[in-house]
């Protein structure tokens, strides 16, 4: 299907559903409680006259037959109620406008006796209200057997609805005491559903600190609103406006749910779609704004034009599901599917509803109110199971660094045994050097006594030969000895000093390597077999082949390669 098709498509159902609306309006939905109860409707424009005894006492006033009267709001209107009880037994009703006049000033009569006064209505604080029902424009009347009794009601419609009289139901007492209790078994029930649903989201939010769960929380909040004013649950009684307006929690919902949906996009990697959702809900703010300012004047009209901008609204809701739902991973698919059994609900409704009535009676379960209940639902199931999998990455990532962190302890164990191993060498290498020097102190103390015996009876050639194999045992043994307990401490020393100075000669690099285990003079010309002064003058050469400046220390350089 093509853009054009699609846009076709949509126009029907938008025009469907705008005829059945209509066609709706004209009907008539005043029930008689029961065949013993005889009512008789009438009405009068009273040009402005809101006092009950010249209404009634003035035989010139032309009361009209009711049927669905339009009552405009800069005028004064009476309704006058002929009741007639032919059963033996006494009636108890209740009349009810479904939550639409502003005031209802009520006057009892029987036998041209004011029996019982009433103040109800929609805009009318608890406080001052005679009416304690549920219902803010509820009328209770009891009617004696066999009598006859007359209401006469004085009107106010400041909302400005139209057709007051299809939202007028007539019923006897003890079947809308049934009726109030089944609404609050059904909120109880929903209310309950929600109020785990939010705790949860809660709970979620706190533990990962993930937005989309606090969106979610904030977006079941403004439902619990909506499905409270429909239900005609009053949670501020003496500020009726704000009463008034919580019916609109709805459309708030409805872009509070397109962040939610942002926010999806986001997590699955679909900017684009993140973008255009995001443009949707800027641009349907100065819409609302408008809105809210024409109910200040005529909140029908707002309340219609609510009514269809909410239908446009959950018909993009409704694309982006389709769009993007194969695509997507299970929670998400969750989530639309929500969403999509929310619209059907919704257009269920819309087809059998008057978008000018704010609120029904509340007796039934809607088919919208059943979809948000789905929704909610698979939505819970959807984060629950988005946060599950998070603790599951999370606890990957833990899990990895925990396998990192052993690798690191391990590796720095073997550090440890490497170094106490180096250590150990270090201890052999300095015994060793140690033993070497006292062996060539021996040895050289040998040579010099050897050395006096030259001029005794001991042959000089036998003696030059044995000076000469102590020289050589010295020089040999002790650097090849050295050298290898050297080697298994600094093995890369050799090839890092070659790197800097190729051309050291093999002397010169022994003496580096005695410097870099910090011998002193004397100490290398014990082991090596040379005189200190050899030693020195070596030393000085090895400076200037280092190219030392003269504050450089040479044991200092030497250590640092």
């Amino acid at each position: 299907m093509n853009i054009n098709n699609k846009i076709k498509f949509a126009f029907i159902i938008f025009i469907t559903a705008f005829k059945t609306i209509t066609a709706n309006q004209n009907s008539n939905t005043i029930i008689t409680p029961s065949a013993d109860i005889n009512i008789n409707i009438q009405y009068l424009n009273s040009n402005k006259c809101s006092d009950v005894n010249k209404i009634k006492n003035n035989l010139n006033q032309d009361f009209k037959p009711f049927t669905n009267q339009y009552f405009n709001s800069d005028s004064i209107y009476w309704l006058k109620l002929d009741i007639t009880n032919k059963s033996n037994k006494k009636k108890d009703l209740v009349l009810h406008f479904k939550n639409t006049l502003s005031k209802l000033d009520t006057y009892q009569y029987i036998n041209d006796s004011l029996i019982n006064h009433q103040i109800s209505g929609v805009l009318i604080p608890k406080s001052k209200s005679t009416n304690n029902n549920d219902f803010k424009d509820n009328i209770l009347i009891s009617i004696p057997k066999n009598k006859t009794t007359t209401l006469y009601i004085n009107i106010e419609n400041k909302l400005k609805y139209k057709n007051i009289g299809s939202y007028l139901t007539i019923t006897n007492e003890q079947q809308h005491i049934k009726n109030i209790q089944k609404t609050k078994v059904k909120i109880s029930f929903f209310s309950g559903c929600i109020g785990i649903i939010f705790i949860i989201t809660i709970v979620l939010f706190l533990f990962s600190k993930s937005p989309i769960y606090l969106t979610y929380g904030i977006y079941i909040t403004f439902i619990a609103f909506y499905l409270i004013s429909k239900n005609n649950i009053s949670i501020f009684p003496n500020h009726p406006i704000i009463e008034l307006y919580l019916e609109w929690s709805i459309y708030v919902s409805q872009n509070i749910y397109f962040v939610f949906l942002s926010q999806i996009f986001k997590i699955e990697g679909a900017n684009k779609n993140k973008n255009r959702s995001l443009s949707i809900l800027l641009g349907s703010i100065p819409i609302i704004i408008t809105i809210f300012f024409i109910s200040l004047f005529n909140y029908n009209i707002a309340k219609i034009l609510h009514y269809y901008y909410s239908l446009i609204f959950i018909l993009t809701a409704f694309y982006f599901c389709v769009k993007f739902f194969m695509k997507s991973k299970l929670q998400t698919k969750l989530i639309f599917i929500g969403s999509i059994v929310m619209v059907f609900g919704a257009f269920i409704d819309i087809i059998n509803a008057n978008p000018n009535l704010p609120r029904t009676y509340g007796l039934k379960i809607t088919f919208f109110q059943i979809g948000i209940f789905i929704e909610l639902i698979l939505f819970m199931i959807a984060i629950i199971y988005s946060f599950f999998n998070e603790i599951k990455l999370k606890h990957d990532i833990e899990k990895d660094q925990l396998k990192m962190q052993m690798e690191k302890l391990q590796k720095e164990k073997e550090n440890i045994l490497l170094k106490q191993e180096v250590d150990k060498t270090y201890r052999e290498l300095a015994s060793t050097s140690i033993r070497l020097t006292q062996k060539e102190t021996l040895i050289t103390d040998m040579m010099q006594k050897l050395s006096l015996l030259k001029d005794e009876n001991t042959s000089k050639k036998e003696l030059g030969n044995l000076i000469s194999g102590l020289k050589q045992h010295l020089s040999n043994n002790s650097w090849t000895e050295f050298e290898y307990y050297f080697n298994q401490v600094n093995p890369d020393f050799y090839s890092a000093l070659l790197k800097i100075h190729p051309n050291l000669t093999v002397n010169e690099k022994k003496i580096c390597a005695y410097l870099k285990l910090n011998l002193n003079t004397k100490e290398i010309a014990s082991i090596s077999g040379k005189s200190i002064n050899s030693i020195e003058v070596a030393r000085t050469r090895l400076r200037k082949k280092l190219e030392l400046k003269p504050y450089q220390n040479i044991y200092t350089y030497i250590s640092n390669i």
